[in-house]
């Protein structure tokens, strides 16, 4: 199986084969990296024909030069409808096909102007955040609207917040006083 893998990069079996068969060809590859006498043998052990010596020694060995390891990678592929077996696929990491793949994914992206999870919940909260400060807004609005009718219902003019109260006149104490009840009928509503 280990000459399957370095041949095709991407097999399909059963996940329990593909969990065994992932530390000889982690294994592999390391000592195709390193590349002694004895790695050499080792390699001629395990792989049946030269086309896949070759290309690990080559190709696949070369790709791997900064990494320690985790040269391959093994995903679940579901349930076979047949035997209704695990089936399980290994892969060696950065081949063509897995770029391919990602490639699709991106011309799909951009062609039909998809957005991923994350970049569409930005959105929502965005929005969401939008819509409560406007809610918010049009409560303040209405809020001093209605302190504006009430004090000119009752002919009082508006009053600063930063005035002691030692100083307000009772015009503007009832002013306040009519601003405060707007204010506390309102907290409900936020």
């Amino acid at each position: 199986m280990c000459t399957q893998l370095v041949t095709h990069e991407r097999i399909f079996t059963t996940l329990a084969k593909a969990r065994e068969l992932q530390p000889h060809m982690e294994r592999l590859i390391h000592k195709a990296k390193r590349l002694t006498r004895e790695d050499h043998l080792y390699l001629k052990q395990n792989l049946t024909t030269l086309e896949a010596i070759k290309k690990v020694k080559d190709e696949i060995a070369p790709r791997f030069r900064k990494l320690p390891a985790g040269f391959t990678r093994v995903e679940c592929a579901g349930i076979r409808l047949n035997d209704k077996g695990r089936a399980g696929m290994i892969e060696i990491m950065g081949n063509e096909l897995q770029e391919v793949q990602r490639n699709r994914v991106e011309v799909e992206k951009e062609a039909y102007n998809l957005e991923t999870f994350w970049q569409w919940e930005a959105k929502i909260c965005e929005q969401e955040v939008d819509h409560y400060e406007q809610l918010l807004r049009d409560l303040k609005s209405e809020m001093d609207s209605e302190i504006l009718e009430r004090l000119a219902a009752e002919e009082l003019e508006d009053v600063d917040e930063d005035i002691p109260k030692k100083k307000l006149t009772l015009q503007q104490k009832q002013a306040r006083a009519i601003m405060k009840e707007v204010e506390e009928k309102y907290v409900d509503k936020k």
